[in-house]
């Protein structure tokens, strides 16, 4: 019996500190992903500046050509 009840409280006093361990794992996963969806938005609104960018300097260039 007195082994059991060892043996309990040593548990108890190892998964302590597993368990904010595994909370601070969490916490940083949760941070991370919240950057990198972040920074996929940001690089799709990048894209897209890009792309309309790069639209309106063929358009200008088209217009430039047949003023000429």
């Amino acid at each position: 019996m007195e082994s059991q009840t060892s043996f309990s409280s040593q548990l108890a006093i190892n998964s302590e500190p597993s368990e904010r361990n595994r909370l601070e794992i969490n916490r940083r996963l949760g941070i991370l992903n919240y950057r990198r969806d972040r920074l996929v938005r940001e690089l799709h609104a990048i894209n897209a500046a890009l792309f309309t960018l790069n639209q309106q300097k063929h358009r200008d260039t088209s217009c430039k050509q047949l003023s000429i």
